[in-house]
């Protein structure tokens, strides 16, 4: 989209890039890409299962897509360096031909800090449960493209029949499925891979320092754990709370952060993952991503407790 896209996904890019010569081949993949496209069944979340070869080696990545009240798609991506660093993307994106008929599965994103240049994301093939191909393509110097290319899979791990399908996917839509390297999704390695980030656990990620910091008010004393608890919100739903909130308020702070949007969505493993975006009043843009678990999940009554990790200080609030 051409306004009020934000997109960072440059640690995926540049994790996926395989360089050709001649500019990109818009022609012939637009002939194979996925029509009759269905957005709504292709939001959820989305396991890296492999991407084209590079010297950089991206591991247990996530992605998830959701849909904004516009008609947009929000995109938050997690993963690790395989050193272990931890690396994350959030943006939107949306249809570069929302009124064609049969609608194709492209996308056009914007990449944050490039400016208004734009970026493709075409959904090759899917069949929304299982596996999805997604290419995109840029011209570079010399008269070069550089093309990316991911295999995705509603789980880490897939069956010998779903990788069949994939892999047949993978040839119909031109790419190269000897130039795809798997992306490490072992539920075992990913799970220590976020331990030994000291950044989350449990796969609980986030990073909502600017609005902790853009909403705090000091008090004398200790929190008020036990007269808050009795006042929390009884019957919780969790369901009917997902979705897009605006921020219309907050406590008075030093710091004023503007047009803050945030986006709630139900992982798999029934966790919450949050993706908020704002810009202080200089008009910096901020941006937080993570994820969330009920306190206690096992209560009846349901009460709204959440127990979040903070990215980068390892701490609840």
């Amino acid at each position: 989209m051409k306004s009020f896209i934000i997109i960072t996904l440059a640690f995926l890019s540049t994790a996926s890039a395989r360089i050709y010569s001649g500019p990109c081949r818009l022609d012939e993949m637009s002939a194979r890409v996925k029509t009759n496209f269905q957005v709504s069944p292709f939001m959820g979340v989305w396991y890296q299962i492999g991407r084209y070869d590079t010297q950089t080696n991206y591991v247990c990545v996530t992605s998830r897509y959701s849909l904004n009240n516009d008609g947009s798609i929000h995109m938050s991506s997690t993963g690790f360096t395989s050193g272990g660093t931890p690396r994350q993307s959030t943006g939107q994106a949306q249809l570069t031909n929302p009124n064609e008929n049969p609608l194709t599965g492209k996308l056009d994103v914007t990449g944050f800090g490039s400016g208004t240049t734009s970026a493709i994301f075409w959904v090759m093939d899917t069949d929304y449960s299982d596996y999805a191909v997604v290419w995109s393509c840029r011209n570079i110097s010399r008269g070069r493209s550089e093309e990316l290319a991911w295999v995705l899979a509603r789980t880490p791990q897939t069956s010998e029949a779903v990788r069949q399908r994939y892999e047949n996917a993978v040839h119909s839509s031109g790419l190269v499925l000897d130039a795809i390297r798997l992306t490490n999704q072992d539920a075992t390695f990913c799970k220590f891979e976020v331990e030994k980030s000291g950044k989350m656990k449990s796969f609980i990620i986030i990073t909502l320092a600017f609005l902790s910091t853009a909403s705090a008010r000091i008090y004398s004393g200790p929190c008020r754990l036990d007269e808050m608890s009795a006042r929390v919100k009884t019957n919780f739903q969790v369901s009917p709370f997902m979705g897009v909130w605006y921020q219309i308020g907050r406590y008075d702070t030093q710091t004023n952060y503007v047009c803050v949007t945030s986006r709630y969505s139900l992982n798999n493993d029934g966790s919450i993952h949050m993706s908020s975006t704002g810009f202080t009043s200089g008009g910096t843009f901020r941006q937080s991503t993570g994820q969330a678990q009920l306190t206690n999940p096992n209560e009846n009554p349901l009460t709204g407790k959440l127990d979040v990790t903070g990215f980068g200080s390892g701490s609840e609030f």
